[in-house]
């Protein structure tokens, strides 16, 4: 990834340096007339952040999302069926849908989340 893993060599590689050096070198040159936003999962990003020293000064704020509970998502889910779909869900269904998603799929929701 950009976050620059290491290679068989021990080194972060060259595009992850080049990529690095790039979003800095031009974040710079239009600060006036630019806004750079960096998003991602907060592991991932810290990594990034971390790559180089001057991320972390240049990228000071971060805005970390709450994980959609199991019942939000069982209403994203409800909502996306009646809008895309002209589907209605019938009575109870969204509360068995939310315990489904919590009974199977809770430990994914971190991971999946976005």
């Amino acid at each position: 990834g950009i976050t620059g893993t290491k290679g068989s060599c021990g080194r972060r590689d060259t595009f992850a340096n080049d990529a690095i050096s790039t979003l800095l070198t031009e974040a710079e040159n239009n600060r006036t007339n630019t806004m750079v936003i960096l998003a991602g999962y907060e592991e991932p990003m810290d990594e990034l952040l971390d790559a180089d020293p001057g991320l972390r000064r240049r990228f000071p704020n971060k805005l970390a999302l709450k994980d959609y509970s199991c019942p939000e998502l069982a209403c994203i889910a409800a909502k996306a069926a009646k809008e895309r779909f002209d589907c209605v869900l019938g009575a109870g269904v969204e509360a068995g849908l939310a315990e489904l998603v919590r009974v199977r799929h809770a430990g994914e929701i971190r991971k999946h989340n976005a």
